[in-house]
């Protein structure tokens, strides 16, 4: 198996980041600008969110560093027990090195090998957040996100263009009025592409903080 180990510098991801993240608000305040003057709705968990979060690996044989910029849309939600479902597009870019095994044990050629690559993944997803408290500035949500992404190399090293990414975690909002909050999360992920546990699916794990607006932007 021959694997790719490009040589990309900080200062050039930063600026392909950016254009990505330019076009995403430019998109999402285009798109709802129409119902920025909307008076009938009540609570700040009916609008949509702008998510960022910068994940750092959990393990040592997965050392792969992973950027998500996310948009959801609110689908539907059960006011009762204040449990909201958002439909949107996760961008996120992946970088880092994968240690796993290579060779036939038959033949005594079996070994630990290191791989090095990076890729760019897009793709849609279904979320849910419960409001656990909720007072008249602060909140405090627990979340839980599905995406499908399809990346433009195989990654991590040895699996497929296509990964699921699960990612679990908390919320603490800050109201900054009726219709617009600010919020710090704090995420796990878990990304595979669903074959089992085989040298096709190297998986990985990851965690860490986010930030993220929700309202009418």
């Amino acid at each position: 198996m021959v694997l790719s180990n490009p040589e990309t510098t900080v200062s050039e991801d930063a600026k392909s980041l950016s254009i990505v993240i330019i076009i995403l608000v430019v998109f999402y305040t285009q798109l709802y600008a129409s119902d920025s003057s909307a008076s009938d709705i009540s609570a700040i968990s009916d609008k949509s969110i702008f998510n960022i979060e910068y994940l750092t690996p959990t393990e040592d044989d997965r050392n792969i560093d992973t950027l998500n910029i996310d948009i959801n849309m609110l689908l539907t939600r059960f006011k009762m027990i204040d449990l909201s479902f958002y439909y949107g597009i996760t961008a996120t870019y992946v970088t880092g090195s994968i240690t796993q095994l290579e060779g036939n044990i038959n033949q005594g050629t079996l070994r630990e090998a290191s791989f090095d690559n990076s890729a760019y993944g897009i793709g849609p997803g279904l979320s849910t957040s419960l409001r656990l408290f909720d007072s008249n500035k602060i909140a405090l949500l627990i979340n839980l996100s599905g995406n499908l992404i399809v990346y433009n190399e195989r990654f991590p090293a040895g699996g497929e263009y296509y990964n699921l990414m699960w990612r679990g975690g908390a919320v603490i909002e800050y109201k900054l009025d009726p219709t617009k909050s600010i919020g710090l999360s704090h995420q796990w992920t878990h990304v595979s592409n669903g074959q089992g546990a085989t040298s096709e699916n190297p998986s990985y794990e990851a965690s860490g903080f986010g930030l993220r607006f929700m309202g009418i932007f």
